[in-house]
């Protein structure tokens, strides 16, 4: 649940559901509940009768590392958090077989994480995977112990542009 009605805080402003998905730890509890291996529903209540299911994509457009701080200090606290949570994900996701779903998730990675100082590529990578410095080195590395590619093609392009490597599409793409 999500409990925030608009009422007057203590020092005079007003605090409602906007102020609350502004603040950065009440956006990693948002994410934290959409990246669960359960039900992913969040209600919000912000009228006595009106309770709402909140949509599960808004995270995205609205990332923890973006989101305002009493304590500065805590934005190194919240990327190890993100970490956890995605990569938690990703396995779960891999493990019951849901390449779609693990797909979109890897490639949504570059904007969960901005604005918090983590290098999410180094600790939420494809698990059969392994990136070298030289990304294109990583990508060549996609292979069975009999030279065939570990995945089809369009998944090594969607890998490589969920990895904001650029160059590296345009390569496989030409």
């Amino acid at each position: 649940f999500v409990l925030a009605p608009a009422v007057v805080h203590e020092e005079g402003h007003l605090i409602d559901y906007a102020s609350w998905k502004r603040r950065s730890w009440c956006r990693l509890e948002r994410i934290a509940r959409v990246l669960s291996p359960g039900n992913t529903h969040i209600l919000q209540i912000t009228l006595p009768d009106v309770i709402f299911d909140l949509g599960p994509d808004e995270y995205l457009y609205e990332p923890v590392g973006w989101g305002c701080l009493s304590y500065e200090a805590d934005r190194e606290r919240l990327g190890p958090l993100m970490e956890s949570l995605v990569a938690g994900k990703l396995l779960q996701l891999r493990s019951d077989g849901r390449r779609e779903e693990f797909r979109r998730l890897l490639s949504w990675c570059t904007l969960m994480f901005q604005g918090l100082p983590v290098d999410w590529k180094r600790t939420c990578p494809h698990p059969d995977m392994v990136v070298s410095e030289d990304c294109v080195e990583g990508f060549a590395r996609l292979v069975g112990v009999d030279g065939s590619p570990r995945l089809p093609a369009s998944d090594l392009v969607l890998l490589a542009a969920s990895l904001g490597e650029v160059d590296v599409v345009r390569s496989m793409i030409e």
